[in-house]
């Protein structure tokens, strides 16, 4: 089981605030990692980007290694931070994605509706999660590109009967173009964390931010790895 970490909000002087100084303490603010893997090209990039920026862009990059977000939410009052990892979908840096997998609290698992090759590689996806994600770690299946249902090539239900089969957390079909289940996704692995803590979630704005990894340009128009 992955333990979330509690950060103590620090002074000036870098030592914890006291109770006792005359106001009240902040409470500390739950960390959980959640690493996004699946082929290249499926839109984990996009995936990220919107959760972490609320917005879309035509133009992207290739993953190199790792990129790094996150999301921020709340529960029951308490602070909860993701942090975020897209991973390099291609062959060729698959020796180094096993490297993010630790300490993981979630893993987010994407295909691309209109790619039924993407789809089928999943079961490699989820050998790969159980021989390398710490015990306990969730497991989010995601269908990318809801908005281009002109050239779906994987039904809904099919999605969610290979999550239903293999037990997986959650299960949602995404639009990184509209936005659309992004917030719910997130919102939803916030859920799921804190109730393994007994905490209650309680609806919240939500603060966002990106930094970026090491990226390779393609060019405009493409998808999102």
């Amino acid at each position: 089981m992955v333990e979330a970490v509690a950060i103590t909000p620090k002074t000036e002087e870098g030592s914890e605030k006291d109770s006792s100084a005359g106001t009240e303490p902040s409470q500390s603010e739950l960390l959980f990692k959640v690493v996004i893997i699946g082929e290249s090209g499926v839109g984990k990039s996009c995936l990220l980007y919107r959760a972490t920026s609320g917005s879309f862009r035509e133009t992207y990059e290739v993953t190199i290694g790792a990129a790094f977000g996150s999301f921020t939410s709340r529960c029951n009052g308490r602070p909860v931070k993701l942090q975020i990892w897209d991973t390099a979908g291609q062959e060729n840096f698959r020796s180094m994605v096993h490297v993010f997998y630790k300490g993981a609290h979630t893993v987010i698992l994407v295909y691309d509706i209109t790619r039924r090759d993407s789809f089928e590689r999943l079961e490699d996806w989820l050998t790969e999660i159980m021989e390398n994600a710490s015990a306990g770690a969730k497991v989010a299946l995601v269908g990318s590109q809801k908005d281009r249902e002109d050239m779906r090539e994987v039904a809904t239900e099919v999605g969610e009967a290979f999550a239903r089969k293999h037990g997986l957390a959650a299960f949602l079909e995404t639009s990184a173009k509209t936005g659309e289940g992004i917030t719910e996704l997130f919102e939803q692995i916030v859920s799921l964390l804190c109730a393994d803590r007994g905490t209650a979630v309680a609806p919240t704005k939500k603060k966002k931010r990106l930094v970026k990894g090491k990226k390779g340009k393609r060019a405009a128009g493409g998808k999102c790895c």
